[in-house]
């Protein structure tokens, strides 16, 4: 018996490099003000899902289905480019302010704080563009600025918020955010 279809399916479904446009935007459905956060570096996504089993009542007991208790989407990188701005959404605070004094503590609650993320990332093959959108974010986790002799970096992470109120324009379908992705180029059938 020969196997067939082991390994890559195709070589035209990778995608190699970087998240190569990370975009925050600030009220998105109204003045839709964008900070472009320049180069991150081992930028993650991730989809987190936890299930509950639901078993049935028969001896011995088998699970009768599984489903979605909490989904999430988050984005982790290392932030190259250091400046009022990007220092700003990282801490969780809107960049609008034009002070070069950043308080850490300001807006620990405010509403203000959030808005919606772009992730984008090319294709070389074909140019084609996956996007990835938080409809509603806001910086989060530890800003850490260290010393190198080479560029340094800080940690940044962003995870989605629902917004199944639509205000930032998700809805009760669709709160987290999407994902816009390519077809297979070719066939992934057994």
């Amino acid at each position: 018996m020969s196997l067939t279809n082991q390994g890559t399916i195709s070589s035209d479904n990778f995608f190699l490099g970087f998240w190569s446009k990370v975009t925050f935007i600030e009220d998105p459905l109204l003045l839709a003000t964008c900070f472009l956060l320049g180069s991150i570096q081992e930028g993650v996504l991730e989809i987190s899902r936890e299930d509950v089993e639901h078993l049935s009542t028969l001896f011995p007991r088998t699970v009768d289905f599984i489903s979605p208790a909490q989904v999430g989407m988050s984005f982790t990188g290392q932030m190259e480019e250091l400046h009022r701005n990007n220092l700003r959404l990282a801490l969780g605070q809107l960049p609008t302010t034009t002070s070069n004094y950043i308080y850490p503590a300001a807006d620990c609650t405010a509403e203000g704080q959030n808005g919606r993320l772009v992730l984008e990332r090319i294709r070389c093959q074909d140019d084609f563009v996956m996007v990835v959108v938080f409809w509603k974010t806001s910086g989060s986790g530890a800003v850490s600025i260290g010393g190198d002799a080479a560029v340094i970096n800080t940690p940044v992470e962003f995870n989605a918020l629902d917004d199944n109120q639509g205000d930032f324009g998700g809805s009760p379908e669709v709160p987290l955010g999407y994902i816009y992705a390519p077809p297979a180029a070719a066939s992934t059938a057994c």
